[in-house]
């Protein structure tokens, strides 16, 4: 009878998003401590050339890929927690619109 109160439905989707923002927070302090000890070194993939300046050849296609993962590694534990919330608040207004409709 609890779950169609709005005080309640809000509580449960915060304390929910909450614990889901911690569990996957352990990731990105995982990255902070250990990180650096796993992430390739990108710099040994341009080693001797230019890199101010654009082009396309092999090597400076290798640094641009390494550069691009390693960065969509260690932003991807900060945008997981930003998801997590973004789909509580959505279930939540789908569960206020369901009881209220």
């Amino acid at each position: 009878e609890f779950e169609n109160l709005p005080a309640s439905m809000v509580f449960q989707s915060m304390t929910a998003a909450l614990v889901q923002v911690m569990v996957v927070t352990g990731a990105y302090y995982f990255m902070q401590t250990t990180g650096a000890n796993f992430t390739p070194q990108c710099k040994r993939y341009h080693a001797g050339v230019d890199m101010s300046k654009f082009g396309t050849d092999k090597t400076r296609m290798n640094a641009y890929a390494c550069y691009v993962t390693v960065f969509a590694f260690w932003t991807y534990p900060l945008c997981c927690p930003l998801a997590v919330i973004a789909v509580y608040w959505k279930n939540l207004l789908d569960r206020r619109l369901f009881y209220e409709c």
